[in-house]
């Protein structure tokens, strides 16, 4: 179940249409921007088990966007993008693997610059999925 996961956020991301997705890897060459990448920021964890067997799980996530300049040497603002894409994301509901129910999404953090160079800029965002496991 828990294996599944990155491609069930994988799945939500590309659903949103604003670019090409990939599972941890990123496009460098500016032909191929704008690009999104979907990175597992650590495995599921355990919040709370029940007796029944059911446990309540955290899925720590990220979607880090990379963009090339306009061309004119100005800047493409890739954090409001990224912050239409959390929005989009906390909003959403999550298309779970079998035997998981969708609890929620949370962006605790607000969008950061994860990497800057003259041909492109990288700004990411993290997430957390909350699920219950039957």
């Amino acid at each position: 179940m828990a294996e599944n996961m990155p491609d069930a956020a994988l799945t939500l991301v590309e659903s949103l249409g604003i670019a090409p997705a990939s599972l941890e890897q990123l496009a460098t060459d500016p032909a191929e921007l704008p690009a999104l990448m979907v990175h597992t920021d650590s495995a599921p964890s355990t919040v709370r088990r029940y007796k029944s067997g059911q446990a309540v799980m955290q899925y720590a996530w990220s979607v880090y966007y990379r963009a090339a300049p306009d061309g004119s040497g100005g800047r493409v603002d890739v954090a409001s993008v990224l912050d239409g894409i959390r929005d989009a994301v906390t909003a959403a509901e999550m298309e779970m693997p079998a035997g998981c129910t969708f609890m929620r999404t949370v962006a605790p953090r607000t969008v950061s610059l994860a990497d800057a160079t003259d041909r492109y800029e990288t700004y990411s965002v993290e997430f957390t999925t909350e699920y219950i496991t039957r």
